[in-house]
């Protein structure tokens, strides 16, 4: 629970309990226990304490001697409310849980959220396909932007703008959507700037009960997507999967004898149930505070996150290398192409290109692999639905990307323009915010939700001038080239400042950060006091060049004046004048 103000200044309570004891580390306090449609909240005093419904994980009623009310958030924290009377505990755990996951997501905070900030940019408005993909240098004669998808008809998760071969007509392409899962043909991700080798993302193919299923508009994309690459050499069709999964699953693989002049590579990442399972398994260990060291390095080890971790790492940095350094174009896909595959190419393209490691970037990077590719936030971050089928859906795909990133800013501390602070907030705002950013499982979604008319987009909060600075990486210095990060076990580390951020006294921490921040923003100012102070100068300088100039130029003409011979054979120079 954190202090925060009413998103909406009439908000109806569905539920007030007196004389309920949070307990808390500096004492517990007695107050009111208010529930709401959007939040719990807690008064004593003249203080409150809120929290949103939606960042509910679960909660828990337990009875005996210390009758409490167990409420655990998606962000790692646990919260006990101390409610002796049964019928009120009970009605208050039904009312949680009645508000936490809502059937629909129109139903959740951010559409009825007030923004209670200026406004310094529409974050709606952030990110700008026809310029990102110039930055790409696209289109060019290799590649060209498909309208195809322009009423979402050939891929409902993709977005409007599809950038494909040129050399390929549209029907090819809404005919090789009949051929992957959930019509994710190939697209362009990433363009390298100087081998002119291409990241291309898809689902996996469909086999079809024969098990031998082709598809000859999907061969002519994939020979025209390696056409594109002007190096002559192998190029590779890249399964994040084991070989043993994918191959077991009603999906298929590519025959490198239907694709020719590629390799086909499985880089054994696990699925997204795995992630989850293994993810459940360290939070108990988090939440654990009775286990020693021995007994906790053991279930980190089993709970298998810090490799996970490892093998994103590996992929990332092999696809990245694939690209760079063999100029080869890469195909990269998964089972649904909407999961491992956007944290590898995220991942590739932060290895590869330092745009990405700026703050701007990094948002059109998140723009473009995971909320315009179809990463399904709603079902993988359990915004809405219930029981079974909200679990079943969900994995930590993302916050395992998030992750990823932090590893890299510990291995290179000064390569990123955005500190950690950022990746939290990300991972906060995509599990529950009061914004819209990351609503929805696809571009689609979001604009049936007329998300963009109706909410306020993360963006808008996190870039304004004040909060931005305390996004940004003091030590930041641009680094040009490729990253070439380790993903040896021992360079894994565990991201303790997140997953028990909890458990940390964080005051002197937040006072350095703010006093950085604080130094940071002065010395902005001074440099833009500098730079308008050299402006100012240069300016002067060429207005007394040019006064100079002017007086020459009138000295010159008098002295040409006094040097030429008198008229009418005068010997009086000023004979002319008289």
């Amino acid at each position: 629970m954190s202090d925060a103000t009413p998103s909406k200044a009439t908000e109806q309570w569905s539920l007030q309990v007196q004389d309920v004891m949070l307990s808390r580390k500096s004492g517990n306090v007695q107050g009111l226990l208010t529930v709401t449609r959007h939040h719990v909240v807690f008064s004593w005093a003249d203080k409150e304490c809120k929290l949103m419904c939606s960042e509910v994980e679960g909660v828990e009623k337990k009875g005996g001697d210390t009758p409490l009310l167990v409420v655990r958030c998606k962000n790692f924290r646990t919260i006990y409310f101390g409610i002796p009377n049964e019928t009120d505990r009970s009605s208050v755990h039904l009312a949680i849980q009645k508000h936490s996951y809502p059937d629909v997501v129109t139903k959740l905070l951010p559409f009825y959220y007030r923004r209670t900030f200026e406004l310094e940019e529409n974050g709606w408005s952030l990110y700008n396909a026809e310029v990102e993909l110039m930055r790409l240098g696209v289109p060019n004669t290799r590649w060209r932007l498909s309208t195809c998808n322009a009423d979402y008809a050939a891929c409902a998760s993709y977005p409007r703008e599809l950038v494909v071969p040129a050399s390929v007509p549209d029907s090819t392409l809404t005919a090789s959507a009949q051929f992957r899962a959930h019509g994710r043909f190939p697209i362009l991700s990433y363009l390298h700037p100087s081998t002119n080798a291409a990241i291309v993302r898809c689902a996996q193919p469909l086999r079809g009960p024969n098990q031998a299923r082709r598809n000859g508009e999907d061969e002519e994309l994939l020979k025209a997507v390696f056409a594109t690459n002007p190096n002559k050499g192998i190029n590779y069709i890249v399964d994040t999967r084991t070989n043993n999964y994918a191959l077991a699953k009603t999906g298929g693989v590519e025959s490198e004898e239907h694709y020719p002049n590629c390799k086909r590579i499985f880089l054994g990442i696990d699925g997204r149930h795995t992630f989850r399972d293994g993810f459940n398994r360290i939070l108990d260990a988090c939440h654990d505070h009775s286990i020693n060291a021995t007994a906790w390095l053991s279930r980190l080890d089993s709970a298998g996150w810090l490799k996970h971790i490892q093998m994103l790492l590996w992929s990332s940095s092999f696809v990245a290398q694939i690209v760079a350094l063999e100029a080869s174009t890469v195909v990269l896909h998964g089972e649904e192409g909407w999961d491992s595959t956007s944290a590898v190419t995220s991942l590739a393209q932060l290895i590869l290109d330092p745009y990405f490691r700026t703050l701007r970037g990094f948002q059109m990077l998140v723009e473009r692999e995971w909320l315009r590719a179809g990463h399904r936030f709603d079902d993988r971050c359990a915004h809405c639905g219930t029981g079974q089928t909200r679990y079943r859906n969900s994995s930590p795909v993302f916050l395992l990307f998030l992750d990823c990133v932090w590893q890299l800013q510990q291995q290179f501390p000064a390569a990123f323009e955005f500190n950690e602070g950022f990746l939290g907030t990300l991972f906060e705002h995509a599990y529950s915010s009061e914004f819209g950013t990351f609503l929805g499982n696809s571009e689609r979604d979001r604009q049936a939700a007329a998300v963009a008319e109706k909410t306020t987009s993360l963006w808008s909060f996190t870039n304004r001038a004040a909060r931005a600075t305390l996004y940004r990486n003091p030590l930041y210095e641009l680094r040009p080239h490729m990253l070439e990060p380790s993903y040896a076990p021992q360079h894994v580390r565990f991201w303790s400042t997140l997953y028990s951020r909890w458990d940390f006294d964080w005051g002197p921490a937040l006072r350095f950060f703010a006093t950085v921040a604080r130094l940071d923003s002065q010395r902005a100012a001074a440099a833009q006091e500098v730079a308008e102070g050299k402006l100012a100068l240069r300016e002067a300088e060429e207005r007394l060049g040019a006064e100079v100039a002017e007086v020459d130029s009138k000295v010159a003409a008098l002295e040409a004046r006094a040097a030429a011979p008198p008229a009418n054979g005068s010997s009086d120079p000023l004979g002319a004048a008289v």
